[in-house]
């Protein structure tokens, strides 16, 4: 989760908390990430996401992980 790190006005501990995060799910093969949403993460995040910059992590809606029950 980043959550404190986007209260503040400055974005390197977002880059910073990012950096570790990216090498958490590398690590492990997998991960979900919550951002939370501010002025400061609005910006921020299109820029973070790009394929360039997640170096072969790929992101999807968590919907597309969680499966709908049977419908009884």
């Amino acid at each position: 989760m980043i959550d404190g790190e986007t209260r503040r006005d400055t974005r390197r501990a977002l880059d910073a908390r990012w950096q570790t995060v990216l090498g958490t799910v590398r690590r492990r093969g997998q991960g979900i990430v919550f951002v939370r949403a501010t002025d400061l993460t609005r910006d921020w995040l299109p820029e973070v996401l790009s394929a360039r910059k997640l170096g072969g992590i790929e992101v999807v809606p968590l919907t597309a992980l969680v499966r709908r029950p049977v419908a009884l």
